[in-house]
């Protein structure tokens, strides 16, 4: 029987197809050890692609739902017999709570976190909030099993250096869900392989000189994906050279981040990008924040994006769709990361072995791209 699937901007196929089937387990139309539907068969229901399906049962596997055996098919896992109470402890730091966040950071912050609540509400735990400094000393229980969620870098002693050490020290299993920490396991949004599908979506429009305003590339660090700017660096050149191009060194340029360092090193960057002779015809930059002011500066400028030039950003943040035009934005996937990090968590609690925890990044094409002045598609390079 054909289901009809609505699917949201910020939900994949994937992700609803697992839901779906979840809800049917839990229902009981699938019993325990029962065979589900061959990927073949539920691609053509769902109407869909094999890949995405086979996705979903990965999904479904990583909460413990399914089982596959190689060449039989795939199961509906058997109840385990009950356990001691997993408690997943979510470090929420007071800007979170006292409104001195700004909406953009709000809302990556609370999608995180609903994606984390959701994922514990299917796999049956609970989350407890936890104060920064040494409040979370109230929030141990001797009874349950715990985790630790972190929705970004834990800071220094005062905020949640203290909890992290005492979970290190206690064999915890620990995440942190919002941003890279490589001292800490953490969410892997792949944030290089997103850039990648920008440089290949822009090239496809017929764009070869495509310029990236990047963050402030630390090169102190042996491996460049140990850095989110490294990796948008390298997600950068690896999509050039992938489409036979050579990366201009005159199209990369490096400023620091609008939120700290205010708007002249953007400004900066992008005047010197337009010095260029000839200019690009696209801009990348390696946050929408970021995105958001190169797209003001231009229109200082009197150019019509993309008309005159196209931008791209990453993220994906609410403003895109709002913004004039809307921005053409990598997703990374801010619910599946809170997903993503509680998944990791208890099934290190229940005693599976499981790899780092990684979501996939998606481009959403927006009007802020478009083919460059007086060319066309057929005209682009993309492999």
């Amino acid at each position: 029987m054909p289901r009809s699937l609505e699917i949201s901007a910020q939900v994949t196929l994937s992700t609803r197809i697992k839901e779906d089937l979840s809800a049917q387990i839990r229902q009981r139309v699938f019993m325990a050890g029962s065979k589900l539907p061959a990927v073949r068969e539920l691609a053509k229901q769902y109407g869909v692609a094999g890949d995405t399906v086979m996705r979903a049962f990965s999904m479904l596997k990583d909460e413990g739902l399914v089982v596959s055996q190689i060449g039989k098919g795939t199961f509906v896992a058997h109840a385990k017999p009950s356990a001691p109470t997993i408690e997943l402890l979510v470090c929420i730091h007071h800007s979170y709570l006292d409104g001195s966040l700004s909406h953009e950071q709000m809302w990556r912050k609370v999608t995180i976190a609903a994606g984390a609540r959701m994922a514990a509400q299917r796999r049956g735990v609970a989350m407890v909030p936890v104060p920064e400094g040494e409040g979370f000393r109230a929030c141990l229980h001797a009874r349950a099993r715990q985790g630790v969620v972190l929705l970004e870098p834990p800071g220094d002693e005062t905020i949640f250096g203290g909890l992290v050490r005492y979970a290190l020290d206690h064999d915890m299993p620990l995440c942190v869900a919002a941003a890279m920490d490589d001292s800490l396991p953490y969410v892997n949004t792949h944030r290089d392989k997103g850039i990648e599908q920008a440089v290949a979506h822009l090239l496809a429009l017929g764009h070869t000189r495509i310029a990236l305003v990047n963050g402030l590339v630390d090169m102190r660090l042996p491996d460049q994906k140990q850095d989110p700017c490294g990796k948008v660096r390298l997600g950068y050149m690896r999509g050039l050279k992938r489409a036979g191009l050579v990366g201009d060194p005159q199209l990369y340029v490096e400023a620091g981040t609008p939120e700290l360092c205010g708007v002249a090193p953007t400004v900066e960057a992008v005047e010197r990008l337009l010095s260029r002779s000839p200019r690009p015809t696209a801009i990348m930059c390696n946050n929408d924040t970021r995105a958001f002011l190169v797209m003001d500066i231009l229109k200082k400028h009197g150019l019509r994006i993309p008309q005159d030039i196209s931008v791209a950003g990453c993220d994906n943040d609410a403003e895109c769709e709002r913004c004039d035009p809307p921005l053409t934005s990598i997703d990374t996937q801010y619910s599946e990361r809170g997903e993503a990090a509680v998944n990791y968590l208890v099934n290190r609690l229940q005693g599976r072995d499981v790899p780092l925890p990684q979501v996939t990044p998606r481009l959403v094409t927006r009007s802020s791209s478009g083919v460059p002045p007086g060319g066309s598609p057929s005209e682009g390079r993309a492999s």
